[in-house]
């Protein structure tokens, strides 16, 4: 028979802190997380303690209405013998699911001790309205919520005695160690000791100096060390400010050090809509010196350049052209007319490389190998010829021979059609002065008219009115 019969009981609930006590730390999930209830039973007189054996049932459930409640857990611990104790009694209560102490059949829920504990704002409970009604509506811990125990004596004839009232489980002074808080394990929150502490924590967010609590090693960098600072993956921060890249000892502010031949050393890319210059040189005074804008062009700004070797306005080299963007200017000796540049006539020798005295050379063409040429001005058609002391231009004379296929002859009805042989001044049509080799006959006009000279040294003539004249060579 179950009832609430009249039974005094003096008992404590202990070791709890928060909602339960740590059983043992580092326990799994379902690591029954357990709790000790100590009491000691009277009849219901109160007068003299219980001698006998009984059973207790401890039931946890939390109340989700003025008048409904939930169970959590449920468990049945027999055989407590009281006679030797003077009704005194001391149980651990908690353990894990599927446990035989667990009270079965249907009313344990089967629910861990984390979740029966845990105010975790998720649902542990659902509606079992329908069938074992022991959680109408069903149950989600709140942050805040406590837990009751009920504790039930079933004494030796069966009589089940149902004390008053429910303990509320909730922190006592007893408590020593939480196992969770609110549900979250001890590994959830920061552990104090050590250099752990309210004060350097509260150091570290506070905005105040805390030099004193930094660690440094190989791995961080601090402001205001000394030597170089190695930024990992070859990038070197030196002490005097320079900023190596694949070096660990920059030559400059910043210097970069391919890893192989083909790595880009450096890339600028422009976004999308890029308007500002890409890069740009200044001198001490923040003026630009050279600027390469957002399309790629390069800027000299430098527009009155005051060394030969100052460059002035914009110039575009490829392997091919220079062009220019503005009309260059020169000074003597230099000119320009248009697109053409030339040097002034000032004498002089040349030194190896273009001066003023070159446009003797370059300009008039006065010299060739070396030697002068005459200031005559050339006709059309004259070509030079070395006249033993200077170039001078000469028309080529026109020849007075004609041919025509293999003929070859003099005059061509010019002049008086004499041709002379070693004389200058032939007296007839031919006159040769000297000796004359012939090989066959030497014929006149007429074909019955010839002079022959034979094998056997005979010299014949035959005409009929001509005469033979043989002329000597002068002694």
């Amino acid at each position: 028979m179950v009832g609430r019969q009249r039974m005094h009981c003096r008992f404590a609930v202990l070791g709890f802190a928060a909602l339960f006590a740590l059983a043992q730390a580092g326990m799994a999930a379902d690591t029954p997380r357990s709790f000790t209830v100590q009491g000691r039973l009277f009849d219901p007189a109160g007068n003299v303690p219980l001698s006998e054996t009984v059973d207790i049932k401890f039931t946890i459930f939390a109340r989700t209405g003025a008048t409904t409640e939930c169970l959590l857990y449920e468990e049945l611990q027999t055989g407590i013998d009281l006679s030797l104790t003077d009704g005194v009694f001391a149980t651990e209560v908690g353990t894990a699911t599927g446990s035989s102490r667990r009270v079965t059949p249907g009313r344990d829920p089967g629910l861990t001790m984390a979740e029966v504990f845990a105010n975790s704002g998720t649902q542990i409970r659902a509606d079992d309205s329908a069938t074992t009604s022991t959680c109408s509506g069903g149950y989600t811990p709140a942050s805040g919520e406590s837990r009751r125990l009920r504790v039930t004596v079933i004494r030796s004839g069966g009589t089940e005695v149902v004390l008053a009232p429910d303990q509320v489980i909730g922190a006592v002074p007893s408590s020593q160690v939480a196992q969770t808080l609110q549900g979250l394990d001890p590994e959830a929150f920061v552990q104090i000791g050590g250099d752990i502490s309210i004060e350097n924590l509260t150091t570290l967010v506070d905005g105040s100096d805390a030099s004193s609590l930094h660690h440094h090693d190989s791995l961080y960098l601090s402001v205001g060390g000394s030597g170089p600072k190695d930024l990992g993956s070859g990038v070197t921060y030196t002490q005097n400010g320079s900023l190596g890249i694949g070096t660990s000892s920059p030559a400059s502010r910043v210097e970069v050090r391919t890893a192989s031949a083909t790595q880009v050393g450096l890339i600028l890319q422009r976004s999308a809509s890029q308007s500002a210059n890409l890069l740009e040189i200044r001198n001490e005074a923040g003026t630009a010196l050279l600027q390469i804008d957002a399309s790629g062009q390069v800027i000299l700004p430098n527009s009155t350049p005051t060394l030969s070797n100052h460059a002035a306005a914009k110039a575009y080299v490829d392997a091919q052209v220079l062009t220019r963007e503005a009309p260059l200017t020169f000074s003597a000796p230099l000119a320009r007319t248009g697109d053409t540049v030339s040097i002034g006539t000032a004498s002089g020798v040349s030194s190896g490389v273009l001066l003023p005295s070159d446009y003797l050379r370059f300009g008039r063409g006065e010299m060739l190998q070396s030697r002068p040429v005459s200031a005559t001005a050339p006709s059309s058609g004259a070509v030079l010829t070395w006249s033993g002391s200077e170039w001078e231009p000469q028309l080529s004379a026109a020849s007075q021979w004609t041919t025509s296929g293999p003929d070859i002859y003099f005059g061509n009805g010019t002049g008086n059609g004499y041709v002379g042989i070693n004389t200058a001044l032939p007296g007839e049509r031919l006159e040769v002065v000297g000796n004359v080799l012939v090989e066959g006959n030497i014929r006149v006009k007429d074909p019955d008219q010839w002079i022959g000279y034979s094998a056997d040294a005979n010299l014949s003539y035959q005409a009929s009115s001509s005469s033979l004249q043989v002329k000597t060579p002068s002694t």
